[in-house]
């Protein structure tokens, strides 16, 4: 029961968060299971349901490193929504692509900074999966952002633990054979 299984609708919310797993050193499966709409991270009967509700779960359970390393969670869980949009857009995604990269024009490694956070996995995992020409400044955030796959992966997470905590933001459902947990912040 210790290995945390994903289920994702999509290939840029798979890659979501399959880096944001790796970013922790958590270890996961990838299930093939029809997810009815909605990325899930489960583990035995503990169903972890949405985005929100698996950063906000897993900075809980593993606090380091951090999806915020200084500080700010409002903006980076915001760039949820706008994660998704671009996702599912067939426009041309160049303009936006390079407002994010305008973020690092002063010389920061990382979106937010020197470290690795939220803000970088979320406009990674959809710039990945378009087919728009990266300069080379970009493809070096790439990099930067992929290397985190190359993190050992020997850290097993427990989900009963959320069980016995009130988590900010966190809803926890017990169902007949199974507990759902979701974020109202959803979107």
């Amino acid at each position: 029961m210790s290995i945390l299984t994903l289920k994702a609708q999509d290939q840029s919310t798979a890659t979501f968060c399959q880096l944001m797993l790796a970013h922790k050193g958590v270890d996961w499966l990838v299930s093939e299971e029809d997810t009815q709409g909605e990325i899930c991270l489960s583990q035995g009967t503990i169903q972890l349901v949405g985005e929100e509700a698996i950063i906000l779960a897993l900075e809980y359970l593993k606090p380091e490193p951090s999806l915020f390393p200084n500080g700010n969670k409002g903006m980076p869980m915001a760039l949820s929504f706008w994660r998704k949009k671009m996702a599912e857009s067939s426009e041309d995604s160049t303009a936006q692509s390079g407002l994010v990269m305008r973020q690092m024009d002063d010389g920061r490694s990382f979106l937010q900074g020197e470290h690795l956070s939220l803000a970088d996995i979320q406009a990674a995992s959809w710039i990945l999966n378009k087919s728009i020409e990266k300069s080379p400044m970009m493809q070096a955030w790439l990099n930067r952002v992929l290397s985190v796959l190359n993190n050992e992966l020997e850290e097993t997470i427990y989900l009963e633990d959320l069980l016995f905590e009130t988590i900010e933001y966190l809803t926890i459902e017990k169902q007949e054979d199974e507990v759902k947990i979701s974020s109202p912040l959803s979107v």
